[in-house]
């Protein structure tokens, strides 16, 4: 996506953007039955079903939701609860959490825990390369630049909550971009006010940004046509009119259906707990991905019959957690209990698996 197009062609939008064209669908099985009707998280509205349908173009098809709050109030929090208190690990991001350490051995910590590294090394290395954009955002963030942003090399460091409003940060592959949610606009706009930009016909509520410098190939926009306040950002390479069902969705126009519409991932929520802090969809036998680190791969790859899959996690201050795996299946029978309990089931703390036709789950809880 080259900068937003330079906000050209999105200046022009009127209230019914056309859609995306997508690949054409292989026909699926009839559902056996309908999926409980569960209102999702609501972050999910934002996730665009065609952007993490899991095709053969798209084997990356996850996203990742992150109550920044929450981790940065357990940013170094040394881990005690179960066989973590013998493991050295953090959430922290670069020093060594990815790359250098061996994950925690419960596999069921893998997925959230790795992908929330990978969410704050985003923050950490790659918000810092846009000029203008970068210092302000990562201070919003909780963190603050290391070396002069707009560089190959600009980083930033965890400073703490004191000046950190985003609320929550969820990102998704395939296209790359990454939502900050409860931003400071006004903040925001005013360090970006150098940067080129436009606003779409008939939403006043929204301005789209073209990056600059070495990011100029990327762009973001800033919206308050939500619940609340948004940044959207380009964290890698898509083409222009990638964006338009992220902004369909965050300005409620369009054609555009949102991940929660897909029957698997209905499946999923009605076993899910949407309180935990740290959720993470694998969406349409997509599978998050850990490159050149020590989490040689998502576990659920070692699953044959799957379709969706919801992980979830919550730490408190390091002495207790709960870790939930929920996978959902409509075309063919999910897996049974036993078979996500071999995969996934700890041999310590509170284990409890249910499996039925369309879904099964596996929830652990650890205590100090």
């Amino acid at each position: 996506m080259s900068g937003l197009a330079g906000c050209t062609r999105l200046s022009q939008w009127t209230d019914t953007p056309t859609a995306t064209p997508t690949p054409t669908e292989s026909p699926t099985a009839t559902p056996r039955e309908e999926a409980p009707n569960v209102d999702p998280p609501a972050y999910m509205d934002l996730l665009p079903k065609q952007h993490l349908k899991g095709t053969e173009e798209t084997p990356e098809a996850f996203f990742v939701s992150v109550d920044w709050d929450w981790y940065l109030s357990h940013y170094d929090t040394e881990m005690q609860f179960g066989a973590t208190s013998d493991e050295d690990w953090t959430l922290e991001a670069n020093v060594g959490n990815l790359n250098e350490r061996p994950p925690p051995q419960y596999r069921l910590l893998h997925t959230p825990v790795g992908t929330t590294i990978q969410t704050a090394g985003i923050v950490a290395n790659i918000i810092p390369e846009f000029p203008n954009l970068g210092p302000e955002l990562v201070r919003q963030c909780g963190m603050e630049m290391i070396n002069e942003s707009g560089n190959a090399d600009s980083r930033a460091t965890y400073t703490g909550q004191e000046t950190a409003p985003i609320e929550k940060i969820v990102t998704y592959a395939a296209p790359g971009y990454m939502y900050f949610i409860g931003v400071d606009v006004e903040s925001l706009a005013a360090a970006v006010k150098q940067n080129n930009k436009s606003t779409p016909e008939n939403h006043p509520d929204t301005t789209l940004y073209s990056g600059e410098g070495r990011m100029s190939a990327r762009g973001f926009f800033l919206s308050e046509a939500w619940d609340r306040s948004i940044l959207l950002v380009e964290t890698a390479d898509s083409k222009d009119e990638a964006v338009i069902p992220a902004f369909n969705r965050v300005t409620g126009t369009g054609p555009t259906a949102g991940v929660a519409s897909l029957n698997p991932v209905r499946w999923c929520l009605s076993e899910f707990d949407q309180a935990v802090p740290i959720q993470v969809g694998q969406i349409s036998a997509g599978r998050a991905k850990f490159p050149d680190t020590t989490y040689v791969q998502s576990p659920i790859r070692s699953l044959e019959s799957y379709d969706s899959v919801l992980n979830g996690l919550n730490i408190q201050n390091g002495s207790s957690a709960r870790g939930q795996v929920v996978v959902g299946n409509v075309e063919r029978k999910a897996p049974a209990k036993d078979q996500l309990l071999e995969l996934y089931g700890p041999s310590e703390g509170t284990v409890e698996a249910t499996s039925h036709d369309s879904v099964s789950e596996v929830t652990a809880i650890w205590n100090t």
